[in-house]
């Protein structure tokens, strides 16, 4: 099968857009915020769709300087899966933030409160996604997903603040048609692999399919996030997982870390 990972485009960005809103609402807890038919919904495919734009224009600098960028599509031949106008389908979509290179000079601090494991890193799943966002970037956010976005916040700030430097795993979906085929794993090496060569931890925060499948590589469970309950299910209690992976777990050579390299190398 013709599989190939490109940095993604502006032209790319309707279509992520509509892979990460399936992904969501295919996973608890993410659904109780993003509904099944939310790709029909025209406010959060707009604001999906600006959240991602915003993820491209650094990528595409990136990838003229020689890099591969921070935003990653994984994308199958259109004669491999029969897309009608033969062309390649999007399939898969990974994007994270790295800090920039005269912040990495400075020295990780403790923070009251955080427990430093210096085993563990944070990454997303392979078949949901998982996003770290920034209230000021995205205030504008529906009114059905605010919740989440300003508890993951609130998540970022209390998990992860003191662990610097560190790169942000902000998405990883995969099509639910497409998942368990190791679409997303390659496309989370591709993050990981940035993470080995510059020296940062990964962090993240994520559902139950990512942390079963990452727990099982090593990431170190860094404590729940809270969200909102769902006032769908008489107010039960949400959350997602944060997760770390060291700079120091991701240098141990001859671990799971080169077999996972490997495989996204393929």
């Amino acid at each position: 099968m013709g599989i190939k990972i490109r940095p993604a485009t502006l032209h790319d960005v309707p279509a992520v857009a509509r892979l990460v809103l399936a992904a969501l609402a295919d996973e608890s807890p993410w659904r109780a915020f993003v509904p099944r038919k939310a790709q029909g919904r025209a406010d959060l495919v707009e604001y999906a769709e600006a959240a991602l734009r915003s993820l491209v224009r650094p990528a595409a600098a990136a990838a003229d300087s020689g890099d591969d960028g921070c935003f990653l599509v994984l994308e199958l031949s259109g004669t491999d899966v029969g897309c009608r106008d033969g062309g390649p389908l999007v399939v898969a979509a990974v994007a994270w933030d790295a800090p920039a290179p005269e912040s990495r000079l400075r020295r990780p601090s403790k923070m009251s409160g955080v427990d430093d494991d210096t085993t563990t890193t944070t990454t997303t799943t392979t078949t949901t996604s998982s996003a770290a966002y920034d209230e000021a970037t995205f205030a504008d956010a529906p009114s059905s997903v605010a919740g989440l976005v300003q508890a993951m916040a609130r998540g970022k700030t209390q998990r992860f603040l003191g662990h610097d430097p560190c790169l942000h795993l902000l998405l990883l979906a995969t099509r639910p048609d497409y998942q368990q085929r190791g679409y997303g794993k390659a496309l989370a090496a591709k993050a990981v692999r940035l993470a080995q060569q510059q020296r940062l931890t990964v962090c993240l925060q994520s559902a139950a399919r990512g942390y079963i499948l990452f727990s099982g590589l090593g990431f170190a469970d860094f404590g729940p996030v809270a969200l909102p309950a769902d006032p769908n299910k008489g107010g039960e209690e949400l959350m997602l997982k944060a997760m770390m992976l060291s700079q120091e777990r991701a240098q141990r050579p001859g671990s799971w870390m080169e077999s996972l390299l490997r495989h996204a190398s393929r």
